[in-house]
């Protein structure tokens, strides 16, 4: 668990830091620096039935950076295999439900690679050379 010391102050200006995306991404980062940072902070985005909220699948980008972060789990994290579940499930159908352009595809390339150090870097290069095959097939 992080110390208080590490807990962001209400009027920092952050009003969403509750917000799925801000969440995983602050856990995301102090694990990959090496923190151990229980995964109990997701805690709040699931319902009474213990399932995660149906409304988080709306939210892409949140829904990404859980995903991403998902894979910085250890053995034994059980809320982050089922985040992983849900995570994939969610994105999958989003995919379905909004097939896009390869020129709206091209715009959000560059939105997922501006965000920095935070990016999986594979997926990156994954999207980039589909991408570049189907501009040459066109």
């Amino acid at each position: 668990m992080v110390s208080s010391s590490m807990n962001m102050s209400a009027g920092d200006g952050r009003e969403n830091d509750d917000d799925l995306y801000t969440t995983a991404l602050r856990f995301l980062l102090l694990r990959q620096q090496g923190f151990k940072v229980s995964c109990d902070m997701f805690d709040k985005f699931k319902e009474v039935d213990g399932k995660f909220e149906e409304s988080l699948g709306t939210d892409a980008v949140g829904l990404l950076t859980l995903f991403e972060t998902t894979h910085v789990r250890v053995h034994g994290e059980d809320l982050l295999d089922e985040a992983l579940t849900f995570t994939t499930t969610h994105l999958e159908s989003s995919i379905e439900a909004h097939r896009l352009s390869p020129l709206e595809a091209r715009s959000y390339l560059s939105i997922y690679e501006e965000r920095g150090h935070s990016v999986n870097q594979t997926l990156l290069t994954f999207a980039k050379l589909d991408f570049n095959l189907l501009q040459q097939v066109h």
